[in-house]
């Protein structure tokens, strides 16, 4: 197996027939400059006469100046399915991702378009009971109280918290939710018993 260097990291290389002629490309590389050189000699070697699309500078930019790993990893999926014609199964194994991931990227990008590279995928308040701004709000009143009375009483932050959410919780939900919003360790706490 070859090896190229770029800079101080160094790539395995493997060679890669398209029935145009052998291309060498760089195993599960990250790097956006090895990815620059490797995007271009694609597209020179590709027998595409498009025009530029709008896609292919935003998703070029996004790989210049990526906002995040995941973004930059997004746009060089879809640029070398797009604009490379790699196979899916290729892209895979250059980005260090499954077959079925660059899929449902790709499935995603045609319903979404180049928006898909920002998109938040996972994680996330998924489960929350009230919005953040809701939390924030019924956490205010009873912060202005505390601080004139000098603790927070969270038996009463409790019961609120339950009639705005229409059913019981833990107190377990109340104290992540003061310590949520950086107020756990700043005001004495009346303790929460049943």
């Amino acid at each position: 197996m070859a090896v190229a260097s770029l800079g101080r990291r160094v790539f395995p290389l493997r060679h890669y027939d398209s029935g145009n002629g052998i291309r060498v490309l760089p195993v599960n590389s990250v790097s956006t400059s090895a990815f620059s050189n490797l995007f271009h000699a694609l597209m020179i070697s590709s027998s595409s006469d498009a025009e530029p699309s709008e896609d292919l500078e935003y998703l070029l930019q996004l790989v210049r100046r990526p906002p995040s790993i995941s973004a930059l990893k997004r746009a060089q999926c879809i640029l070398l399915w797009k604009h490379c014609a790699l196979p899916p199964r290729q892209i895979a194994h250059l980005l260090g991702w499954s077959p079925g991931t660059v899929h449902n990227l790709l499935s995603a990008y045609r319903k979404a378009g180049p928006a898909i590279c920002h998109a938040h995928i996972r994680g996330g308040r998924t489960h929350a009971y009230l919005t953040a701004e809701r939390e924030q709000r019924l956490l205010k009143s009873f912060l202005d109280r505390a601080r004139s009375t000098g603790f927070l009483d969270v038996k009463s932050l409790h019961a609120a918290y339950e009639h705005l959410v229409g059913h019981r919780c833990a107190a377990s939900t109340i104290y992540r939710l003061v310590h949520r919003h950086g107020q756990a360790g700043k005001l004495p706490r009346k303790p929460l018993g049943r």
